[in-house]
């Protein structure tokens, strides 16, 4: 990246000395175009690695919602049983309490 680009003044009425007449892009110009093409590459592929690493964060995030779900739902159906065997529980000694009295 030595190359030097000439510096060019907005409000110069005529072309750049660098500016040649028989219509030919001087080399500086070419040179911008070259930086612009590897910079639009490197972007390109900078956007392409960030695309794949949301979708995978994404497919990261489903399966841990998918456990979630799966885990609080098992939560839940333990829940229920529990709360039937406490409630047998209670039964079995109303029952135990009523014969002894």
């Amino acid at each position: 990246m030595s190359e030097r680009v000439p510096p060019v003044s907005p409000c110069l009425p005529e072309p750049p000395s660098e500016m040649s007449d028989d219509g030919a892009t001087p080399p500086w110009v070419e040179t911008l175009l070259s930086r612009f093409e590897r910079l639009e590459t490197r972007k390109d592929g900078r956007l392409t690695s960030i695309e794949s690493t949301l979708l995978e964060l994404s497919r990261t995030q489903n399966q841990h919602t998918a456990s979630i779900e799966h885990n609080t739902n098992c939560i839940a159906s333990l829940d229920k049983r529990v709360s039937a065997e406490i409630v047998a529980i209670r039964s079995d000694n109303d029952r135990a309490f009523t014969a002894i009295g």
